[in-house]
């Protein structure tokens, strides 16, 4: 009776650990995790925790079983998986949650994981099939082994034990992942590196507030997790969880190509490019490199250096910007410090600061100036694979893109023209807004569009042309920054691919 307790309370930790590990990726961008189900109902049999991805996201849904051992007695295997001590075996009960979720899954499917601090058996036949890199069946040459090798006799017991179709079953293992040998030290390494990542605390006691968070949802009924709840739940216990403003961990780069000006305390990183720029009328740094191939050779490699350095010398992601510069060296800095990567940027603005990590305002959004008034986009020639898109935060730059596309001998396939409504940013979390609609927006037209280059013309705060470069990673194989020059139109800037 003490064992069977023992390990059903360490079962429930595992668990609820691992489930929060995954609810955390809702606030990592680059994870495009949407929602996370603790206890999901509609997984039948894999039920313990749901992660259910963007729209956008490439990946598929993820179904989790979740066995925790209170010893290492014994490991897994090709026969264990089909021998149910109580019932039903995994691989039945993984097979009747297949055949439940499959019809109605998305085009990116779906996969049922068994996760376990147990192992697999090295001396078992499959094993030799499950791979190292993706933990996964190597299905073609499980399929194909013949009929009387060690492999083939495997495949038909399974088969013959699930009554299986041979596309159906082929199918089924497609979607096996086998997460196996993650030992609760692991996992708890795992969950403190991304609480440290999202600069949350990391001691004793917070690691036991987790699980009681976890089954606070569970008993509370809430087994959908959002952004929207997770931020909440921190925002209510956040003595508990975030480290106060003075711990806070970050790196400080400072940023000119307009004018120099003295930072408030001295950066980590300086980047001072205003005397690479032709001076404007009134002898600050211009809109235009004195050599415009800078862009790419001097500007962006420049940078692209600092991230690295970061990276590799610092654990911290929060990245603390200032400095008077365009909007298209700021386009450029989102994009190095991108969302997908992990980082934070918080911009000084005079007498407030404004972060990508805050929550986006449900008010803003962005209407359709193009003609037609759809999201496909205006076309233009319907040739070529370049489009335009232009995003007006302050005054419409229309007119400007209508003249520019003017002068073009370049094949434009479309173009899309989007205003922000209101027609100002009022604070970070329009910023924010402004970026995630740009991202869905900009990502669908190139999508629907086939196209493979991108032209990016905004006209709006420079806070804004930082927050939707942080959000602009996978938009299109090339995205071409357009920089207004006064008196002459719009000038290619920075390349982003």
């Amino acid at each position: 009776m003490t064992s069977m307790h023992a390990a059903r309370l360490g079962g429930d930790d595992y668990q609820h650990l691992y489930s929060w590990f995954l609810a955390l990726a809702l606030k990592l961008p680059g994870e495009q995790a949407w929602k996370v189900t603790v206890e999901d109902k509609t997984g039948e049999k894999v039920d313990d925790v749901t992660v259910r991805y963007k729209s956008d996201a490439t990946q598929p849904d993820c179904y989790y079983q979740i066995k925790f051992h209170i010893d290492q007695r014994s490991m897994y295997s090709y026969h264990s998986l089909i021998t149910g001590k109580k019932g039903k075996s995994l691989l039945e009960n993984f097979w009747k949650s297949w055949k439940k979720l499959s019809p109605g899954a998305s085009e990116r499917g779906i996969e049922l994981c068994l996760l376990s601090n147990w192992a697999w058996d090295s001396q078992d036949a499959l094993g030799q099939l499950v791979s190292g890199f993706h933990d996964r069946i190597k299905v073609d040459v499980f399929m194909a082994a013949s009929s009387d090798s060690p492999i083939g006799q495997i495949r038909q017991t399974w088969q013959q034990k699930l009554q299986a179709s041979d596309e159906d079953f082929k199918a089924f293992i497609s979607c096996l992942y086998f997460q196996l040998g993650y030992s609760s030290t692991n996992l708890e390494k795992q969950v403190l590196d991304r609480m440290r990542w999202l600069q949350l605390k990391t001691d004793t006691i917070t690691l036991k507030a987790i699980t009681n968070i976890v089954r606070g949802w569970i008993k509370g009924d809430q087994h959908e997790i959002d952004l929207y709840l997770l931020n909440e739940t921190l925002k209510n216990r956040n003595q508990d969880f975030y480290l106060p403003k003075e711990q806070e961990r970050f790196v400080t780069i400072h940023m000119e190509t307009v004018k120099n000006a003295k930072p408030t305390s001295e950066p980590d990183y300086h980047l001072d490019w205003v005397d690479l720029f032709v001076p404007d009328e009134k002898g600050f740094g211009g809109h235009q490199l004195k050599d415009p191939t800078g862009w790419n050779t001097v500007l962006r490699p420049q940078l692209f250096e600092i991230e690295k350095k970061i990276s590799a010398t610092n654990p911290y992601t929060l990245i603390k910007a200032s400095g008077w510069s365009r909007l298209s060296q700021w386009f450029a800095f989102g994009y190095v410090f991108a969302s997908v990567a992990g980082y934070t940027i918080e911009v000084d603005l005079p007498n407030q600061h404004w972060r990508t990590d805050v929550e986006a305002n449900q008010d803003f959004s962005l209407e359709v100036t193009s003609a037609g008034g759809s999201f496909d986009g205006e076309p233009i020639s319907g040739k070529g694979t370049t489009v335009v898109v232009g995003i007006s935060a302050e005054t419409s730059l229309d007119p400007d893109i209508r003249r520019y596309l003017e002068t073009q001998t370049t094949s434009v396939l479309a173009v899309l023209l989007l205003q922000a409504k209101p027609d100002r940013l009022r604070n970070a979390g329009d910023a924010v807004a402004l970026a995630n609609i740009v991202k869905k927006r900009v990502s669908a037209f190139v999508r629907q569009q086939n196209a493979s280059r991108l032209l990016l013309f905004y006209n709006g705060p420079a806070v804004g042309a930082c927050f939707i470069g942080h959000r602009l990673n996978k938009v299109c194989p090339e995205t071409q920054i357009m920089e207004y020059q006064p008196g002459q139109g719009y000038a290619p800037s920075f390349l982003l691919r």
